[in-house]
């Protein structure tokens, strides 16, 4: 990870063939969820430049996949030269301006992460920020639709890892926040998101491939022993 840390733009690329100028500034917002062994190496080495790499990426992120109103980009383009942010867009979202739930799952827990390994609490106000937007835009079934912005919807597709990955980081929120209120409504919605999986999106009984725990193949909940 270290190796593709760009030291003079402040982020770590993570998208695209390592040493090729033309794709050193792109970053993908699911690594966040990786930063975390940096926080470790750091202790494990006394080295704060894992640390340091981490916060600096983290505060791109920050700045940059995270627009105003705290819904986000997939992927954020930065000229490597001085970490300025050239153009926001997506790859697995619906379209550029849309919001793709996975990556705004992924931006939940990380900063929330980043909040525990730093105490700094910008990261901790950015995790409750995007948790809330998050929230009041959830289908009644708790389990957000694959981009919030999606075609078909009541009908499209589902997407059961985006709303385990922003359960989690609820959960993680629900032990950081100074708020009782707000640390009982975060662990309240991530128990209804929980609940919802498991009572309407368990492959055990569903039609199809059933190797896996979470069907990502149904457009609808499925209650079991409907299928």
């Amino acid at each position: 990870m270290m190796k593709r840390y760009i030291p003079d733009g402040g982020y770590i690329q993570n998208w695209g063939r390592f040493g090729e100028k033309e794709q050193m500034g792109f970053v993908i917002i699911d690594c966040l969820i990786n930063l975390d062994h940096l926080y470790w190496a750091a202790d494990e080495t006394s080295d704060p430049s894992f640390a340091s790499a981490a916060t600096s990426h983290a505060d791109r992120t920050r700045t940059s996949h995270v627009r105003r109103d705290s819904s986000s980009f997939q992927v954020v383009q930065f000229d490597p030269g001085t970490g300025q942010m050239l153009r926001g867009f997506t790859k697995q979202g619906c379209r550029d301006e849309s919001t793709w739930s996975r990556g705004q799952s992924w931006v939940i827990y990380g900063f929330a992460r980043f909040y525990k390994n730093t105490l700094e609490k910008r990261f901790l106000q950015t995790a409750m920020n995007m948790a809330d937007w998050f929230i009041e835009r959830l289908p009644a079934d708790f389990v957000p639709y694959w981009d919030f912005s999606a075609p078909k919807i009541p009908d499209g597709p589902r997407d059961t890892g985006s709303a385990s990955m922003a359960a989690s980081g609820m959960l993680e929120l629900a032990l950081l926040v100074e708020d009782s209120e707000r640390a009982i409504h975060y662990r309240r919605t991530a128990g209804q998101i929980l609940a919802s999986l498991t009572e309407n999106y368990l492959t055990e009984d569903l039609p199809g491939r059933n190797d896996g725990v979470l069907s990502l193949e149904a457009l609808i909940p499925i209650k079991l022993g409907e299928a």
